[in-house]
């Protein structure tokens, strides 16, 4: 409502243009007064009532336009005319934003789903040690399963049945959380979610008791009333945080009220703030799908108003006509536009991932290098602290490390002794079949034999001729020998000495 120059009122806003629709109708001479205490209507402790209600219960106005819902207690004092429109009053806060992709790879399972994880990785590899009695160090079966979690191919060698079982059970695990994991942490990348905000009133009542958030709530109004006479406890704790803090709502447009932001939280009606809120992406505030009751909205008269049966005829037919909620979409519709700085854009075009996707992969790295080179520093420490103290532990300790040594290179000594004598043992071999086919061929190649010396002109044809079969049973050699040389060197990674 703004004054004009020539003293007249002009009213805008939803309300004003109704007001505006209803005495243009009537076609009376009005005046438009405003309560002091700027309050829609609450009872005091000595009967009387605050804000509009209380100028109509006092003959200074004839009738109130605003949200006003009909109570119990105002019927006393006031009358209403046919209901235009319902509501229920509910929450809106401005949205956190979304989740850095900084820390993506953290946030695809829950802190106890990977505390769980963590634990399966510790536990699995000293059980699989201990039911299986195998020889194998735990640290390495640790890093195997930790490898096969990771995709990663595994290289212990699986002898027994029960073991493979065993192993089974943790690659169908591993399975689904490494898929898991992947599927989740891609769509992170690609589309961030958002972070988690208050979305009911019990949520909020504990945001403000232990996180510092505030709560606005209109004075003298229907919606305080709701809170202070519900039956549940975290409603009726709002109602006493706002008073004890006098956290009313200000003189603002919802679309420039500093009230609203991430830790705080505006109640009034749902139609009112669903023009700023919602789960729209382009509306950077958060409107709850909570609310406390379903209150009907009209206009309170005096009783003693001598328009009133002309007022609620021309009420139902303006209901009739839907005349309110079509300037309610139109109101909302320039307030939507009046304020772009206050509407989030959403960008969908393809980027690639930068730096800022993947540098908490980065920082991960980094924190593993520094654990490493403070445990290898710690170790160096720790053994020239040990030689320093007990020189003679030292020296027996590096004879030990040389006797292995030497323990190592003799074995491995051994192991290509015992290759060599199987390869001449399988040249010999393929020697004395190579004598034994030329001496009496098969039939097949008798007929090659016959093709030979048909050929056969002098003695250097023959040689060329006992060259090319010479060749075939070389090549003949050559893949046996692959294949004993296989053969050894898979034995010899099995830590075998012999073979057969």
């Amino acid at each position: 409502m703004e004054k004009n120059e020539d003293g007249s009122m002009n009213l805008s806003g939803i309300m004003g243009r109704y007001l505006h629709v209803i005495m243009k109708a009537m076609d009376v001479p009005y005046e438009v007064a405003m309560p002091k205490d700027r309050e829609w209507g609450r009872l005091s402790s000595d009967g009387n009532w605050t804000g509009m209600i209380g100028m109509i219960q006092k003959g200074e106005a004839d009738f109130a336009m605003h949200f006003f819902t009909i109570s119990e207690e105002r019927t006393h004092v006031v009358d209403f005319s046919p209901v235009y429109m319902t509501g229920d009053p509910t929450f809106a806060i401005k949205k956190p934003g979304r989740i850095s992709t900084s820390l993506a790879f953290i946030h695809p399972f829950q802190y106890s789903i990977w505390t769980m994880i963590l634990i399966s990785i510790v536990l699995m590899p000293l059980a699989f040690r201990i039911l299986l009695r195998t020889s194998y160090a735990y640290s390495k079966i640790m890093l195997t399963f930790l490898a096969v979690l990771l995709k990663q191919p595994s290289l212990m060698n699986l002898e027994s049945f029960s073991s493979r079982i065993f192993f089974c059970s943790w690659l169908i695990f591993a399975m689904i959380v490494s898929y898991s994991y992947s599927a989740v942490f891609l769509s992170l990348l690609t589309v961030p979610s958002e972070i988690p905000v208050v979305r009911n009133f019990k949520e909020l009542s504990q945001a403000v008791a232990k996180n510092n958030y505030k709560c606005f709530v209109p004075k003298g109004s229907t919606v305080f009333d709701a809170l202070v006479d519900s039956e549940k406890k975290h409603l009726n704790f709002l109602a006493q945080v706002a008073v004890h803090h006098k956290w009313y709502l200000g003189s603002y447009d919802l679309t420039t009220t500093p009230q609203i932001n991430t830790h705080s939280a505006v109640v009034d009606f749902r139609f009112f703030l669903d023009t700023v809120a919602g789960p729209e992406e382009w509306k950077e505030h958060f409107l709850s799908e909570d609310s406390l009751v379903t209150l009907p909205f009209a206009i309170p008269m005096s009783k003693h108003f001598c328009h009133k049966i002309r007022l609620n005829k021309l009420m139902s037919r303006l209901n009739s006509a839907g005349i309110y909620m079509q300037i309610f979409r139109e109101e909302a519709f320039k307030l939507w536009l009046a304020s772009p700085e206050r509407r989030q854009s959403v960008n969908l075009e393809k980027r690639p991932l930068s730096w800022r996707d993947l540098i908490g992969a980065f920082v991960l790295l980094l924190i593993g290098l520094q654990l490493g080179r403070h445990v290898y520093f710690l170790k160096s420490n720790s053994l020239r602290t040990d030689a320093m103290a007990n020189p003679i532990k030292a020296r027996a300790r590096q004879m030990d490390q040389a006797e292995n040594t030497s323990f190592a290179l003799e074995q491995q000594t051994f192991a290509a002794k015992d290759l060599l004598v199987c390869t001449l043992s399988s040249l010999q071999q393929a020697k004395r079949e190579g004598q034994t086919f030329l001496s009496n061929p098969p039939g097949g190649w008798r007929a090659l034999g016959s093709w030979r010396q048909s050929l056969l002109v002098d003695n250097k044809s023959t040689n060329n001729c006992d060259n090319i079969l010479m060749k075939m049973f070389i090549f003949k050699l050559i893949v046996r020998w692959n294949v004993e040389f296989l053969h050894v060197g898979h034995k010899l990674n099995n830590g075998r000495e012999t073979c057969k």
